[in-house]
């Protein structure tokens, strides 16, 4: 048959992909190279790759508000009609019509980075130099006429202002606080980047602004870039040596060399507020006759005792006949001598035996200055707490990213060996437990006795399955549940039940021989990513394994939903490790591994045992989550039953 015309409808899938419906794309991307075989023929041919139409069909309402959000509007009938009349006239072999604010689908489709395929089309009209002098922005002359050393804290301002305006925030944010952890979804993203751009006319590309953890780093990224006035700002960013932090005050060296009180009457616990903590008090009270002693940042003792108590009973620890040995301490490791006066530190330091030492401040986004005052000065005034008067042993929880430095990359260490690489530690979290750990050890060489634990990523209760459902894991967990997809990731998982790790450390350190040691925590048994989400799988929630630049663009898709345990969590999956450049999942390849033999052989003759990450272990932390409204019940699976 001859034909005048051969039309395809095919689909924008084909063009740029569309998340869940790769076959659909596929079956559309044959259309446009039927096209083109067409045309090598000498035959009519033209694919046309539509953006939903309105008015019903494939497009239905709920689908349409997601592509709207996505910057993807419907087209009006009788525009469509009229496209395709005007192509019918063209020589056209294939061609996308589409109603696109490419203000909003620009900054998303490139949110990983500049795409080839968008590189022609601009995000937003671009300005003449005589336009762009005529409307200078208020902030703008503002930056250009104040001295350089006042342009970050004006930008800070300014971008806490646009931050409170687009989330509609009552006050301004903290400008060390992640900006997803706000509440912002990508949407809000995009809007705020155009925002910006607008008012600075400078160019933000929302990769970079999807990476910037919190609105300091962002008001670094636009000041190396920012150039006001057409002269050149120099801005000089300090770079972090960890080895220069890591100097213990001199002031601070045991006052005497008794180190064994003739009985343990009296202990320190910190972050007993914490998960971890909550799980050491309940341990230091069943273990020890001892009064607990609990630093709690609280109005006065009797809230401070409401919060420790109201933490036991969430992980249902609480246990009233041994309730009066809890003594609540009110301070604050940020502050100097753990916010007590004077008198009252002096009096907490002859009345103490032994410290142990678990608070810190545990975020994956957050910068090494945000965490410091915490996790390394508060260490450095427990260790003042520890020599001043008499010398109290002090049991420290460290971390096993101590060793993520790229020098331990591919090795194996063992609990005697110290930390000394640091590059590649650039995880503020990890920057900080490092000082901290090093600061221990330069007081342990000083003369008090210490000993070292290095957990890793602390999972749910082994029998009840109770866990701190807001923590990394059980985030990345519900948010690739959610997203019904996690990253290929053929690597160790790294998790330990918090009953082994709270068990452990309180059981080794009543042994004396555990004073001057270290102890690797990790689970000696080897279980992988990727087992665990066949293992969710089964339990009734379908996860596709897909490549992790796959199951980025798709991360970056489902922030248009408020819901997705995830979303405070981008920047941290977006970044790349190491000079290597390395994924997560590249990284957890790479990561060093952990001899625990020592630990292991420590605990040799006692039912303290590390339960294998398995089936198992999984059905117990997923049916409590579901008892708990964490996650729904599956409609299938073992879950279901």
């Amino acid at each position: 048959i001859k034909l005048d015309f051969f039309v395809s409808f095919s689909s924008i899938s084909s063009v740029w992909g569309s998340k869940g419906q790769a076959h659909y794309a596929a079956a559309n991307y044959f259309l446009d190279l039927l096209a083109y075989y067409r045309q090598k023929l000498g035959l009519p041919a033209l694919s046309i790759n539509w953006g939903p139409w309105a008015g019903g069909g494939m497009a239905v309402e709920e689908f349409q508000t997601w592509m709207s959000r996505m910057g993807i509007e419907a087209l009006p009938p009788t525009q469509a009609i009229a496209s395709l009349e005007y192509l019918l006239g063209t020589n056209c072999v294939q061609t996308t019509v589409a109603n696109i604010d490419w203000s909003l689908f620009k900054g998303l489709y490139e949110a990983r980075g500049k795409r080839s395929l968008l590189e022609q089309i601009a995000a937003q009209p671009q300005k003449t130099l005589a336009q762009q002098s005529n409307q200078r922005s208020e902030i703008l002359q503002q930056l250009e006429s104040a001295a350089i050393s006042k342009r970050q804290n004006i930008l800070i301002t300014f971008l806490q202002n646009e931050v409170a305006k687009s989330l509609k925030l009552s006050q301004l944010p903290d400008s060390q606080q992640g900006l997803f952890d706000l509440g912002m979804d990508s949407i809000v993203a995009i809007e705020l980047v155009n925002s910006i751009q607008s008012q600075l006319q400078v160019e933000l590309p929302v990769a970079d602004f999807l990476q910037a953890s919190n609105i300091a780093a962002l008001a670094m990224l636009l000041l190396k870039q920012f150039n006001p006035g057409n002269s050149t700002l120099e801005v000089t960013t300090h770079v972090l040596d960890l080895n220069e932090e890591a100097i213990l005050d001199d002031s601070i060296y045991p006052e005497t060399a008794d180190t064994e009180p003739a009985q343990t009457a009296a202990i320190l616990l910190t972050g007993a507020t914490g998960f971890l903590g909550a799980f050491l008090l309940k341990e230091l009270l069943n273990q020890t006759e001892a009064d607990i002693y609990c630093l709690v940042r609280a109005e006065d003792a009797e809230s401070g005792k409401i919060k420790i108590q109201k933490n036991l009973k969430d992980y249902s620890l609480w246990e009233e006949e041994r309730s009066y040995r809890i003594i609540p301490v009110v301070g604050n490791l940020s502050q100097p001598k753990l916010g007590l006066s004077a008198e009252k530190f002096d009096k907490l330091a002859r009345k103490i035996d032994v410290i142990y030492h678990n608070g810190a401040v545990l975020n994956f986004v957050y910068p090494y200055s945000a965490l410091k005052p915490t996790n390394v000065l508060g260490t450095q005034e427990i260790l003042r707490l520890a020599c001043q008067f008499k010398v109290k042993p002090l049991h420290y929880v460290s971390t096993d990213a101590v060793f993520d430095s790229s020098g331990y990359y591919d090795k194996e260490v063992t609990e005697s060996e110290p930390i000394i690489h640091t590059e590649g530690i650039d995880l503020g979290y990890t920057q900080t437990k490092w000082v901290a750990e090093k600061l221990v050890t330069i007081a342990r060489t000083r003369g008090l006795p210490v000993s070292i634990y290095r957990p890793p990523l602390i999972a749910g209760d082994s029998r009840t399955g109770f866990w701190n459902t807001d923590d990394f894991t059980c985030r990345f967990l519900k948010g690739c549940i959610q997203m019904g997809s996690m990253p290929n990731m053929n690597c160790a998982i790294t998790i330990v039940p918090v009953d082994y790790v709270s068990q452990a450390i309180v059981y080794l350190s009543q042994q004396k021989q555990s004073l001057g040691k270290a102890f690797h925590l990790n689970n000696p048994h080897y279980s992988s990513w990727n087992q665990v989400a066949n293992w969710i799988d089964e339990f009734g929630y379908p996860v596709r394994q897909i490549a992790y630049e796959a199951w980025e663009a798709e991360l970056i898709e489902t922030l248009g939903s408020k819901d997705n345990a995830l979303n405070g969590l981008l920047p941290f999956f977006l970044r790349r490790w190491s000079k290597e450049q390395l994924t997560f999942a590249e990284l957890g390849q790479r990561r060093v591994k952990l001899n625990c033999q020592q630990t292991v052989a420590s605990l040799a003759g006692t039912s303290i045992i590390c339960p294998p990450v398995d089936s198992k272990l999984i059905n117990t932390y997923f049916s409590h989550f579901i008892r708990s409204g964490f996650l729904e019940s599956p409609k299938v699976g073992i879950g279901n039953r």
